[in-house]
């Protein structure tokens, strides 16, 4: 008898063995409590508004603003529901023969900035976003005003259109 309880012995410790580390009985044992979950996205949005500048006639090499002592057209972008970042960049113009932008006016070229304090000081825009405010708060806003510098000649005199992006970012 002494011999055969010593191989119910050996089957018991392997018995367990398998039943503990075959993965039917890992995922037996992983099983837990399923509790209903529902994720939602943090959404962020900008809006800008009046949205549109009309800087109408403006002479090569000279510039045109939106402050309140040139159109009095300043732009306000206003924030969603979350604290978020605007980022703002400018396109070339296009219309008849295209213009580059640039940091420097020159011929078929422009530049195009933007204030925040109402002409005191302007960054000049680029094809890439930048940065034009941080942290702005849930339903908040932020003011800023644009110039164009007109290129020093022109091939043509053809209406342009010039698209500003703000961009909303965590």
């Amino acid at each position: 008898m002494r011999s055969r309880f010593k191989y119910g012995r050996w089957l018991i410790v392997l018995f367990l063995a398998a039943v503990c580390f075959s993965p039917t009985a890992a995922l037996a044992t992983n099983k837990g409590i399923e509790v209903p979950y529902r994720v939602e996205p943090n959404l962020i949005t900008v809006s800008v508004t009046d949205g549109f500048v009309n800087y109408g006639v403006v002479e090569l090499g000279t510039s045109k603003d939106t402050t309140t002592t040139g159109l009095g057209d300043f732009q306000t972008a206003t924030n969603g529901n979350e604290i978020a970042n605007f980022n703002i960049k400018s396109s070339d113009a296009v219309g008849g023969v295209a213009w580059t932008l640039a940091g420097t006016a020159a011929g078929n070229t422009f530049t195009h900035g933007f204030s925040l304090d109402d002409g005191g000081a302007w960054t000049l825009l680029t094809t890439t976003y930048q940065t034009l405010a941080t942290g702005v708060g849930a339903f908040g806003t932020k003011t800023f005003d644009l110039q164009i510098g007109m290129p020093t000649t022109s091939t043509d005199s053809v209406e342009k259109t010039i698209i500003v992006t703000v961009q909303a970012t965590l």
